[in-house]
């Protein structure tokens, strides 16, 4: 069974990585718990930060929002 690392580092704050087994609840379980993860823990104080940011007039190279829309995922 495999599993679902994900890292912050850098401008995210400190160092973390959490880890998402499929060993226990299988794979579709392992990747529901890391869209939970990312969506209730970290995206908002990803949100906070980039507000912070913004505020103080710093941005991304390429802007808040000119990133362009994402492509939609192809089907297998």
């Amino acid at each position: 069974m495999g599993q679902i690392t994900i890292t912050f580092q850098g401008s995210f704050g400190s160092a973390r990585t959490k880890v998402f087994s499929a060993m226990s609840g299988g794979h579709a379980h392992a990747v529901g718990q890391a869209v939970a993860y990312l969506a209730n823990d970290e995206l908002p104080k990803a949100i906070k930060n980039d507000h912070e940011c913004h505020r103080d007039g710093i941005q991304p190279s390429d802007g808040f929002g000119c990133l362009g829309k994402l492509e939609p995922l192809e089907k297998p």
